[in-house]
């Protein structure tokens, strides 16, 4: 059985995911009570609304690395006019399309993004900016699927995409 602990995005499982709107969402506090094995998470959904659920109740699905397809940073970007001084990057799966866009604001940077499927199926999705393996920040796409990372470091990056049965990484340099 999964340990999770605060901070840890997780999907709700069984029967009770039905009374649910979002399947998803963030690990807010975690507790024990003395006379029980099982353990006690509180979730804030994706879309705002908050649970508590037991340890079997939750999952992670496992990661996929969506393939970087392509990067403005070194290679040409076709189809653009003029400069732009935006990074560029297209992310793929065989389900998700990820375009991320990477502008420089003062000593950080800012990623916005879109996540596209294949199925065109109107989802949020937590968007998780991870350093050095922990998350950082975490976001909430719209229903369109944009998002925004704001004061992300230079280095090495993943963002993290959630949703339900899904996990997807996507990891570069800034």
């Amino acid at each position: 059985m999964a340990s999770f602990k605060v901070g840890d995005r997780v999907e709700i499982v069984g029967d009770i995911a039905r009374y649910y709107k979002s399947k998803i969402g963030l690990i807010t506090e975690a507790e024990q009570r003395s006379v029980s094995v099982i353990k006690e998470f509180a979730v804030k959904l994706a879309d705002g609304a908050r649970g508590t659920f037991f340890d079997f109740q939750l999952a992670i699905p496992p990661a996929r690395i969506a393939r970087n397809e392509f990067d403005s940073s070194s290679s040409p970007n076709p189809g653009m006019r003029g400069v732009t001084s935006d990074r560029q990057l297209r992310f793929l799966t065989s389900d998700f399309d990820i375009h991320l866009s990477v502008t420089r604001a003062n000593d950080h940077h800012l990623v916005m993004g879109q996540i596209d499927s294949r199925e065109k199926r109107s989802q949020l999705v937590l968007v998780s900016l991870i350093l050095a393996g922990e998350a950082h920040a975490t976001t909430t796409t719209n229903l369109e699927g944009e998002f925004r990372l704001h004061d992300v470091p230079s280095g090495d990056i993943t963002i993290e995409m959630f949703m339900p049965a899904e996990r997807i990484l996507s990891s570069f340099r800034i």
